[in-house]
């Protein structure tokens, strides 16, 4: 799979007599990689636009929610199907990706690029667990999933939801969180 040096190797390719077949996981595997190196340099140009600018790029922290304001209370929603756009946060992983899910961190690369491969070859991957505070949701596990979905241009995601009601904040009904989907 990687090397040494962090380089994905196609050499599994399976071999029938003499000729090579054509592997479709391999060459989602290599587009995946590529595609990582892709947003890790778009990460790193938006990092330093930010630093000239003088803006943040920097994801929103669960951990500021818990120390800043008064929980009243949470319950859990199930899953239901969320606006990737509307999820600008994380529980603790602000320093691996930006606010635009993009990888920071090269540590990165192989689960990203795995999570990439696998919808790239249309395997079923589990909803993503997030917490709602007010409109905003902040990312329990499946960072890698979110930043995937947002390569991809999805406009939703499934996710288990657990929602925080927060003093000061408009209670959250059930209701402002499922996407209607209508089948004919």
């Amino acid at each position: 799979m990687f090397d040494a040096w962090g380089t994905y190797q196609a050499t599994t390719v399976c071999v029938s007599g003499a000729a090579h077949q054509y592997d479709p996981n391999i060459a989602a595997m290599a587009r995946a990689v590529s595609g990582f190196r892709a947003l890790a340099l778009r990460a790193r140009l938006r990092r330093l636009w930010a630093i000239l600018t003088r803006r943040s790029v920097r994801l929103l922290d669960l951990e500021d929610v818990r120390r800043s304001k008064t929980i009243e209370g949470s319950f859990d929603l199930g899953c239901a199907t969320i606006p990737v756009g509307s999820i600008r946060g994380s529980e603790c992983r602000v320093r691996d990706f930006d606010d635009e899910f993009l990888p920071l961190a090269e540590r990165a690369r192989q689960r990203w690029a795995s999570v990439y491969a696998a919808r790239l070859c249309g395997v079923p991957l589990p909803a993503v667990s997030v917490v709602q505070v007010g409109e905003i949701y902040y990312v329990r596990d499946g960072h890698h999933r979110v930043s995937v979905a947002r390569m991809l241009g999805e406009e939703y995601i499934e996710a288990h939801v657990q929602v925080w009601q927060v003093k000061g904040e408009p209670a959250v009904a059930p209701a402002m969180h499922m996407k209607l989907v209508i089948s004919v």
